[in-house]
């Protein structure tokens, strides 16, 4: 898997933005900021920032090919498998968990549920995103996010919320079979 380096990373960056490959782009951000255990991984999301904020159009690229990309995530099934919308109880989840552990099933780069599963692989990815603060994670995420042209937020922000309509309106309606 290709991953920048220090010093290429704004070129990293580019290469991704230029193939329209968003899936790549985050793969190799997360196996860059993993590296020695993830120790520098504060210090290399603060070299991000620095280098998307000295690039603004590197940058307004960048949240451009993001924000399409998560446009055409499904979102549904995350939203109907995990948190607050779960259909199953706790019986139910263990025996997945277990069975999954045993046979994974296909991960699907273009299902929300299993980006992270896919990007997210180490056992110790874990620790070094808790030890990047809160604050640096928002600052990130605010400078991508303003640089994301007004009409993909607007579009992004109708398609979160149709996809938790969505989601709300399935599990009515199993629940109400079920009752």
């Amino acid at each position: 898997m290709i991953a920048p380096k220090d010093h290429t990373l704004s070129e990293f960056l580019a290469e991704q933005v230029a193939q329209h490959n968003a899936f790549t782009l985050l793969q190799g951000l997360a196996i860059w900021l993993r590296q020695r255990k993830g120790k520098r991984a504060q210090e290399r999301i603060h070299l991000l920032i620095t280098t998307l904020q000295q690039d603004p159009e590197l940058c307004a690229k960048t949240a451009e090919l993001l924000a399409k990309w998560l446009g055409s995530l499904r979102l549904y099934p995350l939203l109907i498998s995990a948190g607050i919308f779960s259909r199953k109880g706790f019986r139910d989840e263990l025996i997945a968990r277990l069975y999954e552990h045993f046979n994974p099933a296909y991960k699907d780069p273009n299902d929300l549920r299993d980006v992270f599963a896919l990007l997210l692989v180490n056992e110790r990815d874990a620790r070094w995103l808790r030890e990047v603060p809160e604050q640096t994670w928002l600052q990130l995420f605010h400078l991508i996010w303003q640089k994301t042209p007004v009409n993909q937020r607007d579009t992004l922000r109708r398609y979160v919320r149709w996809e938790g309509f969505h989601a709300i309106e399935m599990l009515s309606i199993w629940i109400a079979a079920e009752a």
